[in-house]
């Protein structure tokens, strides 16, 4: 049996756990090629017009896989934390992919950690029985599953991205050198031809990168504790606090913000937390927007001024500040 698994939005953070489950319950795990212009095309002719850059991506993986594999696997993602939500785009994904795609061979099932982590893991026996009869065999999968995805969760916890993991590269990151923090969500900045490569750019100009994968939810939760309320979205949650956090466990030189054109969420939450910083801190901010249309060209040039004025500028005694006349 195969089952395709898109290279996007939830792969970057789920993909040992579910390729190992798939495996032992005898299924072959099928995953699209990496983002290319190509999948970026047929992501924008599939795609509802007003669905953001990560689900036009998700849809051109979905439509490149669905007629290779004998099932494609698509889950009702409602939440991944206690008292959270994702954004909705992911919980209408099953039926979006359905009905544009005309897609009829999709695996899924509803996965929520909302009231707890058992009644996820009841979604993920759901999903299993769909493929094997045997209860134990399930179980066990299950538990093999769990013990990967934990694995992968303490190595980024150590400093290394979901990018080089996946990859098989074993890039430990050098405090020496100068840091930054690059936030956002996982699927932008672990997805070379949308971030635009952006984390292997900075590492060329001899930086090393932080992103929230580096920062458990529980203390991104205890940072985020600052706001008056809690934000309603666990992405939210997950990029304010681990901003904070980074800040005040590492010597940055700089924060960048990697959001998406459209995304609702993205828009409010960079903005707070460029005002708690200016509270807290002189770190300097670089806004970076993602859409289609986004140019690799002027990427660089904005990086190389940010990289001139918060590396090269702070080795010669210059300040952050502009000259005043």
């Amino acid at each position: 049996m195969l089952i395709g698994f898109p290279r996007g939005l939830y792969f970057y953070d789920y993909y040992p756990f579910w390729e190992t489950f798939f495996q032992e319950l005898d299924a072959k795990v099928v995953t699209s090629k990496p983002t290319d212009k190509e999948i970026l095309n047929l992501g924008v002719e599939w795609a509802v017009d007003d669905a953001c850059l990560p689900v036009k991506v998700f849809f051109g993986h979905a439509g490149y896989l669905k007629d290779q594999v004998d099932f494609l696997f698509i889950p009702r993602f409602v939440s991944e934390f206690r008292r959270t939500y994702i954004c909705p785009k992911f919980l209408g994904l099953p039926e979006m992919i359905k009905y544009r795609l005309k897609a009829k061979n999709i695996l899924s099932a509803d996965l929520t950690a909302y009231k707890n982590e058992m009644e996820f893991y009841r979604g993920v026996y759901e999903l299993g029985k769909k493929i094997s009869p045997n209860t134990a065999k399930i179980m066990k999968a299950i538990y093999k599953a769990k013990l990967r995805q934990k694995e992968f969760l303490e190595k980024k916890l150590k400093g290394y991205q979901s990018l080089d993991l996946l990859e098989m590269k074993n890039h430990a990151i050098d405090l020496n050198k100068p840091l930054f923090a690059v936030i956002g969500h996982g699927y932008n900045i672990n997805d070379h031809h949308t971030s635009m490569d952006l984390v292997n750019k900075i590492r060329s100009f001899g930086g090393e990168v932080l992103t929230p994968d580096n920062v458990s939810y529980q203390e991104a939760l205890l940072k985020s504790k600052i706001l008056p309320k809690k934000p309603f979205w666990s992405f939210a949650v997950k990029n304010f606090g681990s901003t904070l956090y980074l800040m005040e466990k590492y010597p940055l030189k700089g924060i960048m913000h990697l959001n998406s054109f459209g995304c609702g969420p993205d828009s409010i939450i960079t903005e707070l937390t460029e005002r708690y910083l200016k509270k807290i801190s002189n770190l300097p901010v670089l806004n970076l927007t993602l859409d289609e249309h986004t140019g690799e060209a002027g990427l660089l040039t904005r990086l190389e001024a940010f990289w001139d004025m918060t590396v090269e500028r702070s080795f010669s005694g210059e300040g952050y500040l502009p000259a005043h006349g």
